[in-house]
């Protein structure tokens, strides 16, 4: 669900002065946004740009968002876990997925748990924050989100918030509602407890992230200016890593670039470096 405002200027038809030819006197005029030279143009937000940008940009994962959708229409598991290394692609699917949720009238309530404080109440009140509503209790928390379209809450970079996964388990998530779906993504696995709880099995949908294939990775580098030949050579080096494939591409020109002569494990070092 978005909500969007209309400019407060845009609340007020722009007046045309229309001179009467008998009396020559000033008349106001209500005239149509439309019908006036030079009106303002409609401007969007640079976040705005920048989400285009990177759907626009976005590579493969297909199967994983049909997973989330379902998740996210009730059709799977009230809780999905996505996990994988740094520089996988985590936050990418987690952009895209609520992109296109979004779109379908699903309402995304997303928290990056890195500016979380790791306690109870520290997830509470950012949780508030990023409502616009007082939820000092979970009670509270099950109001808030049942008042949205399909709410999905969902938790990035959840490895910060390891402190506080055991009260996640055992108290947040099971006081919500069974038609408020979670999506959480982190570089880590589940813990022993998630996996082995009888009674949380087949509410949660485990997502391991890999690297891309060959095919989508050449799409990725061509997209980003990459000749194909180039590409080949990239991939070979970066195989299927998204954060990798993108760090050789714009590095490219700065390691003086030859696919032919430039030793794989110098690019790797300064990949490090990087």
């Amino acid at each position: 669900m978005l909500i969007s405002r209309k400019p407060l200027y845009s609340c007020f038809m722009p007046l045309r002065i229309v001179e009467t030819s008998k009396q020559r006197l000033a008349t106001w005029r209500i005239l149509p946004e439309s019908h006036v030279e030079g009106s303002m143009p409609v401007t969007r937000l640079i976040k705005d740009v920048l989400a285009e940008r990177a759907s626009a940009g976005f590579v493969g994962r297909e199967r994983e968002l049909r997973l989330l959708a379902e998740c996210a229409d009730g059709r799977g598991p009230v809780l999905a876990r996505i996990h994988g290394p740094a520089g996988i692609g985590k936050s990418s699917l987690l952009q895209e997925f609520s992109a296109r949720a979004t779109a379908s009238g699903t309402s995304i309530i997303r928290l990056d748990c890195r500016f979380i404080e790791p306690t109870p109440e520290g997830f509470l009140l950012e949780l508030q924050r990023v409502l616009n509503r007082p939820v000092s209790t979970i009670d509270a928390v099950n109001d808030a989100l049942s008042s949205f379209t399909r709410p999905v809450l969902v938790l990035d970079s959840y490895e910060v918030l390891r402190l506080l996964d055991g009260w996640m388990r055992q108290v947040f998530f099971p006081a919500l509602k069974e038609t408020i779906r979670v999506v959480i993504c982190g570089r880590y696995a589940p813990t022993p407890h998630w996996r082995t709880a009888l009674e949380w099995q087949g509410l949660i949908l485990t997502i391991p992230l890999d690297p891309l294939t060959e095919s989508e990775s050449l799409v990725l580098l061509k997209r980003a200016g990459m000749t194909a030949s180039d590409a080949a050579a990239i991939y070979r080096i970066a195989r299927g890593h998204p954060m990798a494939l993108v760090l050789v591409g714009g590095a490219r020109s700065n390691m003086g670039w030859n696919r032919d002569r430039t030793d794989s494990h110098s690019i790797v070092r300064q990949l490090t470096q990087l």
